[in-house]
């Protein structure tokens, strides 16, 4: 926007040769003397806020040095210029403003702004208008920064706007906007920014007008202030000699600031590359160390490094802070808002476990249960790997027999009944007082950004209960308090010796000697400007708003003075670049580092683009925490499973910890049944079947195949209710194939004359000091010959014979019991299933002469599915199998569980093997004794 002719501004150069806060109080104070400086009828502009509290602190300083008192200026940013409500104009709050874009959105016919809308919405529910009433909101926000509405951008621009028809139904939506506005008896803030543009308003007592060194203020505030009728001091932070850069307002020109060399030499410039956000960090705190006894100060260009360097700069020992301060969106109180909302809009199953997940929320139902969280989580996570809910409805209605869960669940679905019922601000303070109600708020920096976070909710609460206008329901209203908690900002509590982390723009305004400035890369710096995805950088340029062009040339100005300030001051300024992003995404080194004449571009680029210097080497994986195993005493079992033996055969340690610790993997993730889950189904399924002797002596598989599917619909239906989870279905759908080729198996062995003798039949056999038990899936008689076959039925995806499954390559590490020879070759035991079944029913003197071992395969590929009988079994691998049972349960007796196998087949402890297991665990010396690790 092009100020009105009114008033001419009178402009000074600071210069380089002292900081910018000295020389704009050097500024101010001429000419003032005596016990007492009045500023009071200034009002001073600066850039950010951060350039305000400085200049207020060199005042104070320069008061002090003369021995008199201040009466300081008014010190603003040039927003304060346009801002409705810091002049005492009553505007539509952010929430009102936003509720009646998003109303006129709901109500378009979208039918008829085809170029707005190319293709048509499914839906045009509220977070639909939302999204859109944002988009348009926004769009009129940036062309108010330079003194337009729609209607009249669209007429500034006529001759250059590609997409006339789209910006014709985006001005009528406009108006569709504004009157909508007025006909709710309220004031547009937008409109009320213009207004103050043309007409602004400044204190009765403000005199004169000084703008401090801004280079990019609003268009619309250069406007304002080109029609006060007070003079006006612009101080431009450049020598005298470059007075032809400059515009009247102090904004620095493109064409002279786009181009020519920024020195950027040693000893006073320094540039480093770094390979990524660490490496910037690491590259700062080496800076400040570097910088001696001179005082030191950092800046920022690009935001995303910020909580790297915080982090690091604590790790080194220097307390800093961000002046920019944290999104509320990120503190617990509004993450637990939204997880809330999540869960009231989807009712889903995997949102009641993020919910409950959260930390505030799994204190509170854990108190509520009577447990520990962890005991809680457990609790949830089980029922929920039972049952896969869809939806939450499905816990509530089968919550499982855990006292603790069911009263968890009963809680919560009581807070989500009571929630239904109320309106948002009674629901959101209810939900609040529920989880937070027992909570002690300490004055730590936690408890000091709690209460800010609640602080910014009960006004936007406030802000949300006013709008009596809209026809919003609760979760309407839920969306819009959130969208607007993503708008506010907290700030942690700092000791005032902290060290600032500045943003770019601060960089101007830092006193210090040696300056630090992080981030510089393109993109970042210069910054890409988003005003609005209707509004391209071509575009906004010719109707007066900042361009790239434009951003660049401030860029290139702060730096200039930043590295000529401390080449004249002695100082230093070292500046950083990264070649990854956070994610990993290349980066580039920011333009400005490449400004320096002809003859030495190439040198220049081959220093910022050569390969970086090869990063150290990763530290080893280490665990933050060992895990501390029992010092004692070991108390043997006396009685283990048979498939324990084959876990112990596979590694002893991870035996110990799962059955004898307890512990055990736990998907909390899961979505779909696992392979435990597969074959209990199946397994209860076929059991079924062998208890009906008309269905498994049937020749015919048709009626088999229809028992196992009714029995299979039972089950699962027992598990998950009559509503199956999608992915349940189509896994059910898979096993019903499964078993209708077990069937056709089932009919087949019934025609060749074998009949099944018993199924589920338990065994047991006392081996030393332990018995170890089995539960025998099946065992079948042929009605003909006598023979006796112990079959185990197998579901998992790809079918395994019984010799490969129980025999395998002998190891290093195999013990010397579990050695044996099969074909002159050396195998080792890997699982004795099997053969001690057989054993199991020896020692009942149940066995015959000629009794087969057999696995029931069902693979995935159903074509192979079948009997997979155990073919070249001897009495001597019979033999070695019982010594191999022997000498494992012998070793479990005397607590021999070391050391680790360093591949098993079957780890579901991985994830707790960040390195060797002497790092991993605290081992007890009867493990070293013993285990001798």
């Amino acid at each position: 926007m092009t100020p009105q002719a009114g008033i001419s501004p009178r402009r000074t150069f600071l210069g380089w040769r002292r900081p910018l806060p000295e020389s704009v109080c050097r500024f101010l104070l001429d000419g003032l003397d005596g016990p007492l400086l009045d500023l009071s009828p200034l009002l001073v502009i600066v850039p950010t806020r951060g350039a305000g509290r400085r200049l207020r602190e060199a005042l104070v300083r320069a008061a002090a040095g003369r021995g008199a008192g201040l009466l300081p200026p008014a010190i603003e940013t040039p927003a304060y210029l346009i801002d409705p409500g810091r002049h005492g104009i009553d505007c539509l709050c952010a929430a009102a403003e936003l509720a009646h874009w998003a109303a006129v959105a709901r109500k378009l016919p979208t039918p008829s702004y085809p170029a707005l809308f190319p293709s048509q919405p499914e839906a045009k529910n509220f977070g639909w208008a939302l999204t859109i009433g944002r988009l348009l909101r926004d769009l009129k926000s940036a062309l108010v920064e330079g003194g337009h509405t729609v209607a009249s951008a669209m007429a500034a621009a006529a001759d250059r706007l590609r997409e006339p028809e789209l910006w014709r139904e985006l001005a009528a939506i406009e108006q569709l906007y504004l009157q909508a506005v007025a006909a709710a008896g309220a004031a547009d803030p937008a409109a009320a920014r213009l207004a103050l543009g043309q007409r602004p308003r400044l204190p009765a007592k403000v005199r004169r007008l000084v703008v401090a060194a801004v280079p990019d203020p609003l268009p619309l505030a250069v406007a304002a202030m080109a029609r006060l009728s007070l003079p006006v001091d612009i101080l431009i932070h450049a020598p005298a000699e470059e007075s032809a850069g400059f515009d009247p307002w102090g904004r620095p020109l493109p064409s002279r600031w786009n181009s020519g060399a920024i020195d950027l030499s040693a000893p006073a410039a320094e540039v480093v590359a770094a390979d990524d956000p660490a490496g910037q960090a690491q590259a700062v705190v080496a800076a400040l160390a570097g910088a001696g006894d001179q005082a030191a100060a950092v800046c920022v260009a690009d935001p995303e490094l910020v909580p790297q360097l915080l982090a690091t700069l604590a790790d080194a020992g220097i307390d800093a802070y961000d002046p920019a301060g944290t999104p509320v969106s990120r503190h617990g109180v509004v993450l637990l808002l939204r997880l809330f909302r999540d869960l009231v809009e989807s009712g889903s199953g995997r949102h009641l476990a993020l919910f409950c997940r959260h930390g505030d929320a799994l204190a509170w139902l854990a108190d509520h249960a009577g447990c520990s969280g962890a005991a809680l989580l457990q609790a949830l996570d089980e029922r929920m790997g039972e049952i896969l809910p869809e939806r939450m409805e499905d816990l509530f209605e089968h919550p499982g027999g855990n006292p603790a869960l069911r009263r968890a669940l009963a809680g919560l679905g009581d807070l989500l009944h009571r929630f239904r019922r109320q309106s948002l601000p009674e629901a959101v303070e209810e939900l609040l007082t529920t989880v937070y109600g027992n909570r002690r708020i300490d004055d730590d920096d936690a408890g000091h950004l709690f209460r800010q976070s609640a602080g910014q909710l009960r006004t936007l609460l406030d802000e949300c209960s006013r709008l009596h206008d809209f026809t919003l329901d609760r979760q309407d209203l839920f969306d819009l308090l959130l969208e607007r908690l993503a708008d506010a900002t907290i700030y942690p509590a700092h000791d005032p010796a902290s060290l600032e982390v500045g943003g770019w723009l601060e960089n101007a305004w830092q006193d210090a000697p040696v300056l630090v400035i992080a981030g510089m890369n393109e993109g970042r710096v210069p910054a890409r400007l988003r005003h609005s995805p209707f509004l391209p950088d071509s575009l906004a340029g010719s109707i007066g708003l900042r361009d790239e062009a434009f951003i660049a040339a401030r860029d290139g100005l702060l730096l200039a003075a930043a590295v000529n300030e401390r080449r004249h001051g002695g100082g230093a300024i070292v500046l950083t670049f990264g070649r990854r992003s956070l994610r990993g995404e290349p980066l580039l080194p920011s333009r400005l580092l490449f400004r320096c004449p002809d003859e030495e571009l190439a040198g220049r680029a081959a220093r910022l683009f050569a390969s970086p210097a090869p990063p150290p080497p990763a530290p080893a994986r280490t665990t933050p925490f060992p895990l501390t195993l029992p010092a004692g005493p070991y108390q043997p079992p006396e009685r283990m499973s048979v498939t324990a033996l084959g876990e112990y055969l596979d590694c002893p340690f991870r035996f110990y910890l799962r059955r004898v610790l307890g512990m055990e993997r736990l998907d909390a993730s899961k979505t779909e049944l696992d392979a435990l889950d597969f074959g209990t189904l199946a397994h209860a399924a076929l059991e079924d079947m062998g208890r009906e002797e008309r269905i498994w002596s049937c020749a015919d598989p048709g009626p088999i195949a229809a028992f196992l599917e009714d029995r299979l619909r039972v089950h699962v239906g027992g598990r998950f209710g009559k509503r199956l989870p999608a992915v349940v279905a189509w896994q059910m759908d898979t096993l019903r194939r499964r078993l209708t080729a077990a069937a056709r198996l089932q009919a087949q062995l019934a025609a060749d004359g074998w009949e099944i003798l018993a199924i589920e039949e338990k065994g047991e056999l006392r081996l030393d000091c332990l018995t170890v038990v089995g539960r025998i899936d099946r065992i079948d008689r042929h009605r003909r010959s006598g023979s006796l076959r112990i079959i185990d039925y197998k579901t998992g995806d790809r079918a395994k014979e019984p010799l490969t499954a129980h025999l395998g390559r002998a190891a290093g590490q195999t013990p010397t019991y579990a050695v044996t020879e099969v074909d002159g070759r050396e195998k080792a035991w890997l699982d004795l299933q099997l053969p001690l079944y057989l054993h199991m029913l020896a020692a009942k003197g149940a066995t015959g002469a000629n009794t087969e071992l057999a696995y029931w395969v069902l693979p995935k590929a159903i074509s192979e599915s079948g009997l997979q009988v155990w073919e070249g079994l001897t009495d001597g691998l019979l033999a070695s199998a019982l010594a191999c049972a022997r000498g494992v349960v012998r070793d479990i007796a005397a607590g021999v569980f070391w050391p680790p196998a360093p591949s098993p087949r079957h780890d579901d402890f991985a994830e707790l093997f960040s390195g060797p297991a002497e790092s991993c665990f605290r081992i007890p010396d009867w493990f070293r004794t013993r285990g001798q690790p």
